[in-house]
């Protein structure tokens, strides 16, 4: 999909557990009633009479309705489904237990949060410059949000006939031949030299396909339906025996397809798979109209990549996230590193548009700053053209949603208001709380002596993980850190050559990782191994740099944390005298023993 990612706004501080707990939520909108939830919102429907579970709990009758109310400030009134929506609209890491007191807890909040904000809107807080800044980076989030959900996933209907025919294809099988080529211009250009007749099929998989393994004229046998990804399965089947295919891009490339014959295949029963097509053609709708969106805009700010910096610069990324298999199982690795270039280079443009353009510089800044579990990759041409893209063109999604009318949208409106509200709550709180926190030397040291069991070292290990194409130059390079080669000064020379082929890493006793076994249980320091092949057929070689061992902190190491805790425990305490005498002067009223009957569920579900 082109359409840019929209990371969500950080966390605040201190109070703002409570309010990070509530300020990212959006207002609850009905769905469409022939539109479809993104793909990871689906579920199967349970069969009639079946018995559903909520959260593993059977439902037998015992929770109340959505309509219930379960708190209420002044006449501002919480319904279950308030508390659903808010609940799971809260930063994941900030949402206490599903559990009865976890339950209690997050009412208090949302309760603790009304009455803060409409202390704060009485009292008359401005949000201030910086809080206007913010206002306008968010508008521009949301607006692009909105944008993406109403021009794109609300126009994605996926008909019963649209899975009956894509069924069809999974009781058919193909026999393909394919050329591979380097790139995709190339492929277009030998499309058409082939339909023109200019050259034979036999002539172009020898001359320009890069695949290593296919048989003779680019045979790669029989290939089932189960096998493709729904973009690539849309191309195959709808090209008959003897046609060429438009380009095909997958994992392994761009290229062209011959289907050459066809046979029938045994399909899984319909109701088996009727869901999974769903989505898939769900996914691809919404892929399709995300890229016509990005056309549009690309076309109206006259964006222009520069092809040759983007296939330098790509070269020196890697993948932010990977998925390996160890004895335990697959386990995701998230690579947070950001490469590093010449001040000369990062003037090097990457893209150019009507109203400016893009350098490496800027893009580095920029790509910094999302979550490495968000970031996307950009060590393709591909996928850093996209990224370049999401950067250049988010002013001008802002400027087609507002031509939309998507400001007045509802979901715009609310988590505006939202924002503000929060923005008015943390200036009253650094007035009323912050300003009021001053921790003595005294409470210092006295947190330190107290509570020593918070500021200890865990153990620490340092190590080097190096990626070599085959299990024997794993073994030469193993051999060669044994015998005294540094493995720094081996990822550096790789470096220097265009390749990026490794990294140290520092592992605590408390993380996790692919690596935690081996470098926790198995190695010692200056020791090595290796590891793989993965699916690529890599080997990596791996080296345990060093070990520091758990210990306690001094005093002085650890004053940074000391000072944040007492802090925290101090504001921590004044916000809750505060709070009490603010909700003298409301109405308030809770049910905390209707929690438990909640049917706690995310309600985009």
């Amino acid at each position: 999909m082109r359409l840019p990612p929209f990371p969500g706004a950080g966390r605040g501080a201190a109070l703002l557990t409570l309010l990070a707990t509530i300020s990212s939520a959006a207002a609850p909108a009905a769905p469409r009633p022939d539109a479809l939830a993104a793909p990871q919102l689906l579920a199967a429907s349970a069969p009639a009479g079946a018995r559903r579970n909520i959260n593993g709990i059977p439902d037998t009758g015992q929770f109340i309705p959505d309509s219930t109310l379960v708190a209420r400030v002044d006449e501002k009134r919480f319904t279950v489904l308030d508390f659903c929506w808010n609940y799971y609209n809260a930063f994941p890491t900030d949402r206490p237990k599903p559990d009865s007191l976890g339950r209690v807890e997050f009412l208090n909040t949302l309760v603790n949060k009304e009455v803060l904000g409409r202390t704060a809107e009485r009292v008359g807080y401005d949000i201030g410059y910086e809080g206007r800044i913010q206002m306008r980076e968010e508008s521009q989030r949301v607006i692009s949000n909105v944008l993406f959900r109403r021009a794109v996933i609300d126009s994605v209907v996926v008909t019963e006939d649209d899975i009956q025919r894509v069924y069809r294809q999974f009781q058919t099988a193909l026999r393909v031949h394919r050329i591979l080529f380097a790139d995709h211009a190339t492929a277009e250009r030998v499309r058409l030299d082939l339909i023109r007749g200019r050259i034979t099929w036999s002539a172009a998989v020898k001359k320009y396909s890069r695949a290593i393994g296919d048989h003779e004229d680019g045979d790669i046998g029989w290939v089932r339906r189960g096998a493709l990804s729904i973009g690539v399965a849309e191309q195959l089947y709808a090209t008959k025996p003897g046609e060429i295919s438009q380009v095909v891009v997958d994992e392994s490339g761009p290229q062209l397809v011959k289907v050459v014959d066809t046979r029938p295949d045994l399909a899984s029963d319909y109701a088996m798979l009727s869901s999974l097509i769903r989505k898939q053609l769900f996914a691809l709708g919404v892929d399709q109209r995300a890229t016509a969106i990005q056309d549009l805009l690309e076309g109206h700010a006259h964006f222009v990549p520069d092809t040759a910096n983007i296939n330098w610069a790509c070269k020196f990324f890697t993948a932010p996230k990977k998925v390996t298999s160890t004895g335990g199982g697959p386990s995701l690795t998230v690579d947070e590193t950001v490469p590093v270039f010449d001040r000369g280079d990062t003037s090097r443009v990457l893209a150019r548009w009507r109203d400016g353009a893009l350098s490496l510089g800027r893009f580095l800044i920029e790509y910094s700053e999302i979550s490495p579990i968000s970031r996307p990759a950009v060590n393709t041409p591909a996928g850093m053209t996209d990224q370049a893209a999401n950067i250049a063109l988010e002013p001008y999604k802002e400027q087609l949603g507002l031509a939309r009318g998507y400001d007045k949208d509802p979901n715009y409106v609310y988590q505006m208001g939202t924002l503000r509200e929060k923005l008015l709550v943390e200036r009253m709180y650094t007035d009323s709380i912050t300003s009021h926190v001053h921790p003595t030397e005294a409470d210092r040291r006295r947190e330190y002596d107290q509570h020593r069991d918070r500021y200890v070292r865990p153990e620490n290990r340092r190590f080097a993980t190096i990626l070599r194409g085959s299990q024997a130059s794993a073994d030469t390079l193993a051999a060669r850190l044994r015998s005294g080669a540094s493995a720094e000064s081996v990822i550096a020379a790789d470096e220097r050559s265009g390749s990026s082929s490794g990294m140290v890493h520092e592992l605590s006793e408390n993380d996790h990782g692919p690596f935690k076994r081996i470098v926790f249980e198995e190695l010692k320091p200056g020791q090595v191994t290796t590891v793989g092949p993965d699916s690529s057929g890599r080997v990596a070689a791996v080296q345990l740099i060093e070990v520091v061992p758990r210990h306690q902190l001094s005093y002085e190491d650890a004053s940074e944390d000391i000072y944040a805790n007492v802090e925290a425990e101090q504001s921590e305490s004044l916000l809750h005298e505060w709070l009490a005498r603010l909700k003298k002067g409301h109405h308030i009223a809770m049910y905390p023993d209707l929690v438990m009957k909640i049917a706690l569920r995310d309600p985009t579900l």
